[in-house]
């Protein structure tokens, strides 16, 4: 828990600006104890993982989303080349 927000409170604010930031967030939790936060992580899409919780866990959810951060850019990459190719530039 954060001192002056909840997570969900700055998942939400963060939602409104930054949507694709929002989504990145890997919510780290000990267990969802009010209705109000289980309800919240039933209805959020994002990775979470329970404390206590082994570092190999950790390390492996790292490694996935550096995989995927890369093939997304990748695929922009491609798309924008292939763009700029067939209008000439």
């Amino acid at each position: 828990m954060m001192p002056q927000i909840t997570g969900m409170d700055f998942y939400r604010a963060l939602k409104n600006k930054l949507q694709k930031a929002a989504n990145r967030m890997v919510f780290v939790t000990s267990g969802a104890f009010t209705p109000d936060a289980k309800a919240f992580l039933d209805q959020v899409a994002n990775e979470r993982f329970e404390k206590p919780f082994e570092p190999k866990v950790l390390r492996a959810l790292i490694q996935e989303f550096s995989e995927r951060e890369f093939k997304a850019r990748l695929a922009v990459e491609v798309v924008v080349d292939a763009e700029a190719t067939s209008s000439g530039f």
